[in-house]
């Protein structure tokens, strides 16, 4: 007998041990964690031979599942199919399909035998599977193919998936748009709305909806440079009872055009839709003019000097939304910028008597040239409707933007440097009271009060405050120009400190370069020690787009959706972008909410695949923080933000 030496004994054991683990090895997505993705339109081959059994709930029509392998598929909103329908099937298949984790699956569809299949070669056909199922936009579905029982062997999976409709095909589910803004879209897989001729008719051709809040003047929605033969409608009501405002069908060549009179605060219900049965991509403009000067209130409340200096004179701490205020001694060429403290507010201002020439309206602030010298009437009214209410107070105020500043003194010349990051501290003991500073946003003319200086490097928010270890009863001013001519910026009385409610903080955004000079002093006669900080915060106002994609970081939320930072942020302008980097095409959307939770805008958006910039449009968003919700799929990221308006 040949007896093996010890070391080919091991080599032979080794390679022994090798086939084994090679010939039994378990596929890369034997269980459910390792699902492989799949996409609309993909065809792939596999094989359960190897596999494990899976132990997954029973779908209907399902029998007791054997060796399996795991997919998903993320929903398109549409129909999505299934099927081992093919030749190069040869075993006894099933498919399930689920949703949730692999540890807490619900089931959605299942298919055990297909008696449509035609598709048999080595195998029956009826013995292969197909299955459908209606998806929901961005949801992960978990599939599973397994044999019956103990059947197993190698299997072709295709999928296939229904046109899927955009997520406004609905009026119920209409995006809203703002003036000024512009969206591009797409009315493909749309459906036929029924609804009644308006302008045109409109029930040929699937459509989408959006909606628009009227401010009180003309509105147009444009459909022009669209890239298919289009139609457009506007209503008002309900979805359910819609009422005709206006429509049309071919403006500008084969696209659309409408304007219409909008009443403040209705919502306009806009359908977008195609001429025959065309469908295609299109852009939307929507420009808003503004509304007419039609309010007059009758009755009178609140009374000021028009202000002879740059700084703001307060009318009335407590007007009303139906009241108007007298405005004394104006003079012709002199411009007015008129606020109110509710940001929504629509300001109306008249000249010469109560019920005059309008100079000019429009939501707060409002700035005016007088063309005559003498009195000028601050009408105070919810909105362009010209609403009102009798109850409410806002406080209005006055400024003269085309006058000279006041003057800080020699005690300004002497003012003390305040850098980013630092503090400074003194005492408005023994300093000097400045009665010509006037008001800026608060009184500061009763006490003592010191000067100091910033200069910012780059355009950026900074945060002035007098929280930490001060004394006293503080008040802060913020000026820009010089000494002699100081030009109010900001200004503040009382801010919520974690130990006191009489110190003071102010935020402004500063542009690079700019000296401003901070007025430290108190409210009535206080006085006393005092440190002042400076915190700052950089804005990319100013600068390209590239350099604010070059610092941006973007957030990884999936293995190849990235999302980036809004910029620039805070945001002094109209528009704030923000870049994503999607790994197919997908619907984004973005909800605005403010500090109070309630949504302000939704915009939905096309991503390509690759890297998109998307823009937002902040018109008639007042000044204030904000929290962007930005959701493409099941993937939500927040970001907050910051608007300071000029």
């Amino acid at each position: 007998m040949k007896v093996l030496n010890s070391g080919k004994a091991l080599v032979l054991a080794a390679l022994a041990v090798f086939s084994l683990n090679f010939a039994y090895a378990q596929p890369a997505n034997d269980a459910c964690a390792g699902a492989i993705a799949l996409s609309c339109g993909q065809t792939v081959t596999g094989n359960t031979a190897t596999a494990t059994n899976d132990v997954a709930p029973l779908c209907a029509g399902i029998a007791p599942q054997g060796k399996g392998v795991w997919y998903t598929i993320t929903g398109t909103g549409g129909t999505i199919t299934l099927s081992t329908c093919s030749t190069a099937t040869l075993f006894d298949t099933q498919i399930s399909v689920y949703t949730g984790a692999c540890a807490a699956l619900t089931c959605v569809a299942g298919n055990n035998n297909d008696g449509a299949c035609s598709q048999g070669g080595a195998y029956p056909a009826g013995r292969k599977s197909t299955v459908t199922f209606n998806s929901v936009f961005g949801t992960v579905y978990r599939v599973l193919v397994a044999g019956t029982v103990s059947a197993s062997g190698a299997f072709s999976l295709s999928v296939t998936c229904g046109v899927a409709g955009p997520p406004n095909d609905a009026c119920a589910n209409s995006n809203l748009v703002a003036c000024g803004s512009t969206t591009t879209g797409s009315t493909v897989g749309s459906t036929i709305d029924a609804v009644a001729t308006c302008g045109t008719t409109l029930n040929t051709a699937g459509g989408v909806w959006y909606r628009v809040v009227g401010n009180g003047g003309m509105i147009t929605v444009s459909l022009c440079g669209s890239g298919y033969d289009t139609k457009v409608g506007v209503f008002t009501g309900t979805c359910g009872a819609l009422v005709c405002v206006g429509g049309n069908d071919d403006f500008c060549g084969l696209q659309s055009q409408t304007t219409f009179s909008s009443t403040a605060g209705t919502t306009y219900n806009i359908l977008v839709t195609g001429f025959g049965s065309n469908t295609g991509s299109f852009t939307m403009a929507v420009t808003c003019a503004a509304p007419p000067c039609n309010c007059t209130n009758t009755t009178s409340f609140g009374m000021a000097t028009a202000p002879a200096t740059n700084s703001p004179v307060t009318i009335s701490t407590c007007n009303y939304p139906s009241e108007f205020a007298t405005i004394n001694n104006a003079v012709a060429g002199n411009t007015y910028r008129f606020i109110s403290s509710v940001a929504t507010d629509f300001l109306t201002v008249r000249q010469g008597t109560s019920g005059g020439a309008a100079l000019g309206c429009g939501t707060t602030p409002l700035t005016v040239t007088a063309t005559a010298s003498g009195p000028l009437f601050l009408h105070i009214t919810l909105n362009g409707a010209c609403a009102i209410q009798a109850s409410g107070c806002r406080t209005t105020a006055v400024q003269c933007t085309s006058c000279s500043g006041a003057n800080g003194g020699a005690a300004c010349t002497a003012a003390t440097a305040l850098a980013c990051g630092g503090t400074v501290s003194g005492t408005t003991v023994g300093g000097t009271t400045n009665t010509g500073l006037g008001t800026c946003v608060t009184a500061l003319t009763t006490a003592p009060g010191k000067w100091h200086t910033f200069t910012s490097a780059t355009s950026q928010v900074v945060t002035l405050t007098t929280c930490n270890a001060t004394g006293f009863d503080t008040k802060l001013g913020v000026f820009s120009g010089t000494c002699s001519n100081l030009l109010c910026i900001t200004g503040n009385d009382d801010a919520p400190c974690s130990f006191s409610g009489f110190r003071s903080t102010v935020a402004f955004t500063a542009t690079g370069g700019v000296t401003y000079f901070i007025y430290v002093t108190g409210f009535s006669t206080a006085t006393g020690a005092y440190e002042l900080s400076a915190t700052c915060v950089s804005t990319l106002v100013g600068q390209d787009e590239e350099f604010a994609q070059a610092h941006e970081t973007l957030q990884t939320v999936s293995n190849e959706l990235n999302v980036g930072e809004l910029f620039p942020n805070p945001v002094a302008n109209t528009n704030v972008s923000v870049r994503i980097n999607a790994p197919e095409e997908a619907i984004a959307r973005l909800n605005i909410f403010d500090n109070m939770g309630r949504a302000v805008r939704t915009i939905d958006t096309e991503l390509y695949s690759g890297a998109n910039t998307v823009e937002l449009n902040l018109d008639q968003l007042a000044t204030g923080t904000y929290f962007v919700s930005i959701q493409v799929g099941k993937e939500i990221v927040r970001r907050k933000l910051l608007i300071m308006r000029p």
